[in-house]
């Protein structure tokens, strides 16, 4: 119930479905079947997906006019947090994602600091406010260095969206000034 797109990937891909109770799951954990191969429960199966995944990414030209037109407001998005953290090398849109730490379904965004690449789901481009959010989430990550569901991160959001909040209605507040941005 929690994951039918997964549930739906490990029957394609041969294995049979039990449905059992969390405490006989946690009692079998670690366990093997009968023809001696381990058990494998929906997080095994997710790390086992995440392993084997491939990015399939997308060129901007090959995207769709709408799609180009969000992801060219990029760097109108940046400039409202002060511009790309510099670790941030490039940022790139994927057919397909991993899926979430926390929760089994694909990502929206992925922060991947060895390489300075942050990579967005192509769904994103449906709208700005889908992609702005995810692109801010993943800067979030890039500057904080930090995992969701952290102090550090959290209080790297709450930076990042109050740097947002201060271009509301062509006001920008800076060092304690209010300063009226011209609008053309």
């Amino acid at each position: 119930m929690q994951a039918p797109k997964y549930i739906d990937e490990a029957k394609n891909a041969g294995y049979q479905i039990v449905t059992i109770p969390e405490n006989v799951r946690d009692k079998i954990s670690g366990q093997s079947d009968l023809s001696g191969k381990p058990m494998q429960d929906l997080k095994r199966f997710k790390q086992t997906w995440n392993d084997s995944f491939e990015f399939r990414f997308v060129k901007p030209s090959k995207l769709t006019p709408s799609e180009r037109a969000i992801y060219e407001a990029t760097p109108k998005i940046v400039s409202l947090i002060g511009g790309l953290p510099r670790n941030v090398k490039e940022i790139k849109i994927s057919e397909t994602m991993r899926i979430e730490t926390y929760a089994f379904v694909e990502a929206s965004g992925l922060w991947e600091g060895s390489t300075g690449t942050i990579m967005i789901k192509r769904s994103q481009l449906q709208s700005l406010e889908e992609y702005a959010g995810t692109l801010l989430h993943e800067i979030g990550h890039a500057q904080s260095g930090a995992p969701d569901i952290s102090s550090e991160f959290e209080k790297t959001l709450t930076n990042l969206l109050g740097k947002t909040g201060s271009h509301i209605d062509g006001v920008q507040v800076k060092r304690g000034i209010i300063s009226k941005l011209l609008s053309r």
